[in-house]
């Protein structure tokens, strides 16, 4: 069948990285799918179209078997009581945009229910809070990814960086597993109210002043120093991150 075909073809192009919400609690695991399984459970083409991603997602994030099993005979029956729980679970950036990455992961699996699953991710976009802006970096990126365009998406992640929005490297190596991308940094001075993130392999050949009132953030970085932190009055929050120490 040609829908079958296209289907296979579809899935073989999709690339997937490590979920970045694998390490949340099965409650939330179990939450993000029924709110992904809403978007498809009351349309049976749509069902047979994105199968096979949702159940791809759902493995990658190890979502314990009792509550696989169950997912989408509850957003059947529970559907009232549950969606404002999804709601009330996406309770960050991150959170929203992985959601979104994972429909857009299911709206490319579409092909004869595209306008339904658009209206779809319409009423999320809105309800999440995810402007036009953010929406088309997300699906932009992720479409430079299947097309293995590494420059354009490093120019598309900087552009919505310069623009002011924010988005872990965690978030674009799952859209785009073999992205490479380092930051470097010379001596610099973090004041009150800066706040610099390292979230990527990163380079520091100086010194990092961390004075009263700025944050430095280290979350999921590699860092190779050349140098030093130094924090007076500041703050340093590290999350799964390594510090290298190399010779000067």
């Amino acid at each position: 069948m040609a829908w079958l075909d296209f289907l296979k073809e579809k899935k073989s192009e999709i690339q997937i990285g490590i979920h970045p919400l694998e390490n949340e609690s099965d409650e939330f695991k179990y939450l993000y799918c029924f709110g992904l399984a809403t978007a498809f459970c009351q349309n049976e083409k749509l069902y047979k179209e994105v199968r096979s991603i949702f159940e791809i997602i759902v493995d990658l994030l190890g979502l314990h078997e009792n509550y696989k099993t169950r997912i989408l005979e509850d957003v059947e029956k529970d559907f009232d009581y549950r969606i404002y729980q999804v709601f009330d679970a996406m309770d960050t950036k991150e959170k929203k945009y992985s959601f979104f990455i994972d429909l857009i992961r299911m709206e490319f699996m579409t092909l004869w229910e595209q306008d339904y699953f658009h209206k779809i991710m319409e009423v999320y976009m809105e309800i999440f809070e995810i402007s036009k802006k953010e929406k088309e970096f997300l699906q932009k990126f992720w479409q430079c990814a299947q097309r293995h365009e590494l420059e354009d998406a490093i120019s598309l992640y900087q552009e919505f960086g310069k623009s002011g929005n924010y988005i872990s490297f965690k978030l674009l190596t799952y859209m785009y597993p073999m992205l490479v991308l380092k930051d470097s940094f010379d001596s610099m001075v973090i004041d009150a109210g800066d706040k610099l993130v390292l979230d990527k392999p990163t380079s520091i050949n100086g010194t990092i002043y961390v004075k009263n009132g700025g944050i430095l953030i280290m979350k999921g970085a590699a860092v190779s120093l050349r140098g030093k932190i130094i924090v007076d009055g500041g703050r340093l929050d590290m999350k799964g991150s390594r510090i290298q120490v190399k010779e000067i």
